[in-house]
């Protein structure tokens, strides 16, 4: 949500964004790429390695963590576009996120973690 609020606000800039960091970077579209996975990689392996430490805590029910996290990030950047783009609402979208991926795969705490 965090996410969302940011880019509902900032979102007109991120097009002008996106086109200056490419001009910055050498003007080659290969280095824009390049530059946003050094950023943003580890943040996805981050966020693997939290669901994995979930699983293992049963916080989290047991799922593919890779994949889990390339739905959301791709789900989030794709409303983001889409945000951008033609104005799309992205709370609906969230709002399912939520419903029918992540709070599936949220555990109720048990005698045994100690809750």
């Amino acid at each position: 949500q965090g996410v969302w609020d940011f880019f509902d606000r900032e979102g007109p800039y991120l097009l002008a964004l996106v086109s200056f960091w490419g001009h910055a970077e050498g003007d080659e579209p290969g280095r824009v790429v390049e530059v946003t996975n050094r950023h943003f990689l580890p943040l996805v392996e981050a966020a693997v390695a939290q669901l994995e430490a979930g699983i293992a805590r049963g916080q989290v029910a047991p799922c593919n963590p890779r994949a889990v996290v390339d739905l959301v990030a791709a789900l989030i950047d794709g409303a983001l576009v889409h945000r951008v783009t033609r104005g799309m609402p992205i709370g609906p979208v969230g709002t399912l996120l939520w419903e029918t991926v992540l709070l599936p795969l949220k555990r109720a705490p048990t005698a045994q973690d100690g809750s």
